[in-house]
């Protein structure tokens, strides 16, 4: 069947509180346009979906340099949520999502890909998912989406000098312009047949213009609160690009771009930010925040977190515990049906007079994360241990191509493929049985 839909139909969506209110605009010229993309049911069951998954996968090297790795799930059910969502894409009655929030293991969308990649080809194109509409570092990318450098906008993230609650969005990270800006995202090899950009509502807020394939609409920020708000554009299923432009000094906020597709399939939301720790999500204004992380009803939700804390030398470790444990209960306040994974964090080498070291407190943080993941009834993964541990950094840096950076903290991106599949297939492995 071929439909016609408008060009760009949009609807502005303002959900502060979590009270969403909707509706959707009529007019301009309805263009021919292809089939919106409704993912159809995997053939087989659920579980032959999984099983296919699976096969799809690299076999497990066979090296040494990494191990299979273990699930850990104290309750046995703590991806029941995600397993379920998974049988409705598998069945094409519905969407699976998947978020993940971590430090520059996830931000380089390797690993997260990968995972990406695996679960779409099986249960179905949901789109590619959230994307920052700014470079926060050199080389930002992602997979399957394009991020044009910028101009004219301020980066706002946690940090030494901005330890205070504010407005950062889903992502853990803002762009405010109070001046002329510009900035572009667009797909790249993936499709969409629905945008979403996520900005700020403020007191004094100025125009963002939304341009959508060379066709332009106006957004007005200003309101009388801080709240977050989504203009969400129904567009012909292909590929699209996103241009987002301010045009005065009046303080304009965004957060992030959505690129999804059709109505079932799977989506997974790659969130890192580098550098982030998991108490700076507790410095995220929650109501900002939430609505907007609520609008993805996430099935499953996965925190890397760990290397980074490493550095915070000044805080004990009854603190992190503290940390760690609020981050992880806000997160399921707002997403209480959603599945939960801890992924611990990696090997780690600091320089010293003898030469480059693991820190002992590694050890520490990985089972105190463990701690909490039973505790919240969480799945954990000890990425240490499936690196076969301390030490692995050495013994990575002398493979042959190397597993690891010379940072002695991150992955070359054969390592991060291994730890996508190992985490697709732990992830599968109960739907599978």
């Amino acid at each position: 069947m071929r439909v016609l839909i408008p060009s760009l139909l949009p609807c502005w969506v303002w959900v502060a509180g979590g009270l969403g209110a909707s509706g959707c605009e009529g007019g301009g010229r309805g263009v021919e346009a292809a089939p919106v993309a409704v993912s159809a049911a995997p053939a087989g069951s659920p579980a032959d979906v999984a099983r296919a998954a699976l096969a799809a996968l690299d076999a497990p090297a066979t090296d040494g340099e990494t191990r299979e790795g273990v699930l850990e799930d104290a309750t046995g059910h703590a991806l029941d949520g995600l397993h379920r969502a998974l049988v409705r894409a598998a069945r094409g009655q519905g969407r699976a999502r998947l978020v993940f929030y971590g430090g520059s293991h996830t931000a380089s969308d390797l690993y997260t890909g990968v995972v990406r990649a695996s679960l779409q080809g099986a249960f179905g194109d949901g789109g590619h998912g959230f994307v920052l509409p700014v470079p926060p570092i050199s080389r930002y990318w992602q997979q399957g989406a394009r991020v044009a450098e910028a101009d004219g906008w301020a980066s706002l993230e946690p940090s030494l000098k901005r330890m205070g609650v504010e407005a950062y969005g889903l992502g853990g990270m803002a762009f405010e312009a109070t001046e002329p800006a510009w900035a572009e995202v667009a797909t790249d090899g993936s499709r969409a047949t629905r945008i979403e950009i996520m900005y700020l509502r403020q007191p004094g807020g100025g125009a963002l213009e939304i341009e959508i394939d060379g066709t332009a609409r106006r957004v007005e920020t200003e309101a009388g609160v801080l709240e977050a708000a989504t203009a969400t554009f129904e567009v012909p299923d292909a590929e699209h690009r996103v241009s987002l432009r301010t045009f005065d000094a009046r303080p304009v906020r965004i957060f992030g771009v959505v690129f999804e597709r059709g109505e079932g399939g799977v989506v997974v939301d790659q969130l890192g930010i580098a550098g982030s720790k998991a108490r700076h999500q507790l410095l995220w204004d929650e109501a900002v925040w939430a609505p907007l992380f609520r609008s993805r009803a996430p099935d499953l939700l996965a925190f890397s977190y760990g290397n980074n804390e490493l550095d915070d030398h000044h805080l004990p470790l009854a603190a992190y515990e503290t940390h760690f444990t609020a981050m992880v209960a806000r997160a399921q306040r707002h997403a209480p049906a959603a599945s939960c994974l801890v992924i611990g964090p990696s090997d780690r080498q600091y320089p010293g007079p003898t030469g480059w070291k693991t820190p002992s407190l590694l050890a520490v943080l990985v089972e105190m994360q463990r701690r909490v993941a039973r505790a919240r009834g969480c799945a954990f993964f000890d990425v240490l241990a499936w690196q076969g541990g301390a030490g692995a950094v050495d013994r990575w840096l002398a493979t042959r191509p190397p597993l690891e950076r010379d940072d002695h903290v991150h992955f070359t991106p054969p390592a991060y493929r291994r730890l996508g599949e190992v985490l697709t297939r732990r992830l599968l492995a109960g739907m599978a049985d």
